[in-house]
């Protein structure tokens, strides 16, 4: 088996038929995907149930964090190569070709793809999509960290430094983490621009900020962790790590407005200056 897709999934119903629907109309040919689901309680597991095959693995497992589900991913897998996606995550046809063209180099130790935006019709999920797109089209060929959305490693360096840290309980630094370790064993991570997957991205500006909100939570352990990546690498730069400490003190300020009228102007200072900066963790 040269390639073993894994897909954490929690409470997946609206997007892991289509996530898997584009999975199976790849045109590389040797692969298995394994669907591990992290606890769901909707109908996910019923939806994947229907796709289990020679090719498709289902495994369950009790809520742990997609850290810890993509860890029995890629233990349960039998690939060379192990690509990781998320259930909301559309590939292109070509993906997996794309994704371990790289490895022809035997210093490549990882693999990253890039984005394109499904819900384009929604002003937010547009404006989150360019900002990615542009930022991606600037990047070098070869960066420190590729989102576990589109991230692909070889088996060997997994098992090397040890997978996903599980203390990451939320979708949040997880990725980075891990590339961070696999660089500080000296490979090479490639990001490919040819490896595409669709992704609905947050369509209201609450929800957009709510989902940066948790990121920055994460990123003061992911730092902690890493203290030398604080400054930026060659994915995010150090402007990004402005967004966190902005984001935390928009929602306390925001939160103590409801009885400090005063603090409403900083709340919306702080907002601006969060949408103005607008550079998704993704």
């Amino acid at each position: 088996m040269d390639v073993s897709v894994v897909i954490p999934c929690y409470n997946s119903e609206r997007t892991i038929e289509g996530c898997l629907g584009a999975l199976l109309n790849q045109n590389y040919r040797n692969y298995e995907i394994i669907v591990v689901d992290d606890g769901s309680t909707d109908k996910t597991s019923e939806i994947v149930k229907k796709f289990i095959s020679k090719r498709v693995k289902y495994v369950y497992q009790h809520n742990q964090g997609p850290a810890a589900a993509r860890n029995r991913g890629w233990k349960e897998a039998r690939g060379r190569y192990i690509l990781f996606t998320d259930s909301d995550c559309f590939p292109r046809k070509n993906w997996i070709t794309e994704m371990i063209k790289p490895f022809k180099d035997k210093r490549v130790g990882a693999v990253g793809g890039t984005y394109e935006t499904l819900n384009k019709d929604k002003r937010i999920a547009e404006w989150v999509g360019l900002e990615i797109e542009y930022r991606h089209n600037q990047m070098p060929r070869f960066i420190d960290f590729a989102g576990s959305y589109s991230l692909a490693v070889r088996r060997e360096v997994l098992e090397e430094v040890g997978g996903f840290d599980t203390r990451f309980r939320r979708a949040s630094g997880e990725d980075n983490d891990l590339c961070y370790r696999i660089r500080e064993r000296g490979y090479l991570i490639y990001f490919n621009r040819k490896a595409v997957v669709g992704h609905f991205h947050p369509d209201s500006l609450l929800g957009y900020l709510k989902s940066q909100m948790i990121h920055a939570c994460w990123r003061v352990y992911l730092y902690k962790k890493h203290p030398n990546m604080f400054k930026g690498d060659r994915y995010t730069g150090a402007s990004t790590h402005l967004q966190g400490p902005l984001y935390l003190l928009m929602w306390i300020s925001g939160i103590l407005s409801i009885f400090l009228y005063w603090i409403l102007p900083i709340f919306l200072i702080l907002l601006t200056l969060s949408v103005i900066i607008h550079i998704p963790f993704t």
